[in-house]
């Protein structure tokens, strides 16, 4: 991009020379413009996600010492794609801070997630790739904007948590997100799988558990489903449960991005939903309902209780379309044989919701929260 881009000099050209001006310590460049905090994001090119890359690009060629400022951000033994760097500096100058350091926390089925480090609080950023059909993942280019859609809607659910989202250039999606500390069920259960079968221990689990129950029920009281429920998707918080991944969720409007349903991980999948996708072509989607997402949070607290899914797969490594007809045909454990040690109560609370007919099976988060929280169930 030149000096005298129009697209860039005509709306703002006080902003361009300070731009090209500006001294740089580390920080994006943005950051040493006043005048930029008084421009309408309507009227400042700046500020338009979708062209941020291309004026980040013309900055970083005005600008030499910001190679120095991206090999601080991400080490010069572990060099982050641009694409991050440049969205890094971005929520920068959307949070009026600095990003300190870059941290990959996970990389999977054509997704990215980044933890970007300020001072004010750090920020989670998504990024869903462009040549995730590559890598045999459906539609994952799109998850990341389905996701904010999702969002967009629940803001009273999950206040404050959407930062921001965008398209990369070249194709894929990105979005920003608070970043949010917690452990799952799975690590909180680890000390009962290993023998710790205290009242304490009991009561913990129990009201964790009990807490998560709530907030779905919340969730579902607004008219959507996570649909995609998993240990990682769960976390703990000191005084709240948090649900993240919202990329899957099912619920009343209508979505920017289409994206096909077709269930979430096999070992936390209905019965009935199985079914479905085994009986249905790839490309149309499949129902979800509230007793399918109480078996699926069940599914989880059952593999953090025992250590184990639910079903008895055939075999353990059996490809996916395998794994789903054994959940289809309601292959389970038997958990006096997996169990760490005996507790009836709650492991008849566990029963109940996953039961793989349907109708059988505890309805909705209300009645699988009067069953764990049975008086029983302490015992």
């Amino acid at each position: 991009m030149q000096r005298k881009d129009s697209e860039f000099l005509h709306e703002t050209p006080h902003i361009a020379e300070q731009l090209v001006a500006a001294p740089d310590h580390g920080q994006h460049p943005f950051a040493h413009i006043p005048d930029l905090a008084g421009i309408p994001i309507s009227r400042c090119a700046l500020r338009v996600p979708e062209r941020y890359q291309r004026v980040n690009a013309w900055a970083r060629a005005q600008i030499p010492q910001r190679q120095a400022a991206r090999e601080r951000h991400a080490g010069p033994m572990n060099p982050e794609p641009l694409d991050v760097v440049s969205l890094a500096e971005y929520m920068g100058s959307r949070l009026r801070d600095a990003c300190s350091g870059i941290e990959l926390v996970a990389d999977r089925r054509g997704s990215r997630v980044y933890r970007l480090q300020f001072p004010t609080g750090d920020v989670a950023l998504k990024l869903a790739s462009q040549n995730a059909e590559e890598q045999g993942v459906r539609e994952a280019e799109h998850l990341a904007r389905r996701e904010a859609g999702v969002l967009t809607h629940l803001q009273g659910f999950n206040l404050g948590y959407l930062i921001d989202s965008g398209d990369l250039d070249g194709g894929g999606s990105w979005l920003a997100l608070r970043w949010l500390d917690g452990i799952t069920p799975h690590r909180l259960f680890t000390p009962a799988r290993q023998g710790d079968d205290s009242p304490a221990r009991r009561d913990r689990i129990l009201h964790a558990a009990v807490d998560v129950v709530d907030r779905l029920a919340q969730l579902h009281a607004l008219g959507w489903l996570h649909a995609d429920l998993q240990p990682a998707h769960i976390l703990l918080g000191p005084t709240t449960v948090h649900l993240i991944d919202f990329a899957l969720a099912q619920g009343p409007h209508p979505l920017p991005s289409n994206v096909t349903y077709r269930g979430g991980m096999v070992h936390f999948t209905a019965p009935e939903t199985a079914a479905r996708i085994l009986a249905t072509p790839g490309d149309q989607p499949v129902a979800v309902d509230k007793p399918a997402e109480v078996y699926a949070l069940a599914a989880v607290l059952h593999l953090a209780w025992t250590g184990m899914p639910p079903t008895a797969y055939t075999h353990d490594q059996a490809p996916w379309r395998d794994k789903l007809r054994d959940v289809a045909q309601g292959r389970q454990h038997n958990p006096a044989a997996i169990r760490p040690w005996l507790w009836p109560s709650f492991e008849n609370a566990l029963h109940h919701a996953l039961t793989p007919e349907p109708e059988d099976r505890i309805p909705s988060m209300t009645r699988f929260r009067d069953a764990l929280s049975s008086p029983n169930t302490s015992t």
